[in-house]
């Protein structure tokens, strides 16, 4: 069980029950308001990219403040430059982090973030971020998963669950015309699909979901699954200053 911390709260926050691009900027609308009053985000997702940590990077700079943390469910697709990203990280875990990543660390958040890919890799090392796989059992051809399910918690355990077509991506969140559904645990209207659909995300983090094979990502490696990746980014993802 992830502990609450700080004195975060996101009912205090106007959330609608959907936001839409042709009316709602996604990341200042949503994503970095709730962020920013969260202590654990969950998210499953059918394409991540590192480009989504440093769209919200205002957001997360608060949220890693307040020892935030993020989980999240992708399929094994990502891009070279990902998969490196993530290494780096993790070896940062068990072993004495590179002198590299340490001069990273010592840099402010901010300046941090403004990497995309040592954001990545720093926020595996601290054990803010933590990834996990997820594999189509039985499937005929190398299908993806692609669920996109997200829940913001904050630390008295309310929490805010979101369905729609935005993946993990800065693309997603700024490019794409995208529609997300919102489901609040306060909401009497909604609490059952909330508490439903974060349900869902903790049976799928649990490796409880039939037809779904969940894996970590050293496991995954050692499964050799990441030859499926493409051999570059995406060419829609943009490039980030």
């Amino acid at each position: 069980m992830l502990s609450s911390v700080g004195a975060l709260s996101l009912k205090e926050l106007q959330i609608r029950d959907e936001y839409r691009s042709d009316r709602d900027h996604l990341i200042q609308d949503f994503y970095i308001p709730c962020l920013e009053e969260s202590s654990v985000y969950s998210r499953a997702v059918g394409f991540f990219s590192s480009s989504s940590m440093s769209a919200v990077a205002q957001g997360l700079t608060a949220f890693v403040r307040s020892q935030g943390q993020m989980r999240l469910v992708t399929s094994p697709k990502l891009s070279n430059d990902d998969i490196e990203a993530i290494a780096r990280g993790l070896q940062g875990r068990d072993q004495v982090i590179e002198r590299a990543l340490l001069r990273e660390l010592e840099q402010d958040l901010e300046q941090v973030l403004k990497d995309r890919l040592a954001c990545l890799a720093w926020l595996l090392s601290q054990g803010v971020l933590d990834i996990k796989l997820a594999i189509p059992k039985n499937s005929r051809q190398w299908g993806i998963y692609h669920e996109k399910l997200g829940v913001f918690e904050d630390g008295d355990h309310s929490y805010i669950a979101f369905t729609g077509s935005a993946n993990e991506s800065s693309s997603a969140l700024i490019d794409n015309f995208e529609c997300l559904d919102i489901f609040t645990s306060w909401d009497e209207r909604v609490q059952e699909r909330a508490q439903k659909k974060r349900e869902n995300f903790q049976r799928l983090w649990d490796d409880e979901t039939p037809n779904v094979e969940i894996l970590s990502f050293p496991e995954a490696a050692a499964k050799s699954l990441l030859q499926f990746c493409p051999p570059s980014a995406p060419d829609w993802e943009p490039g980030l200053n």
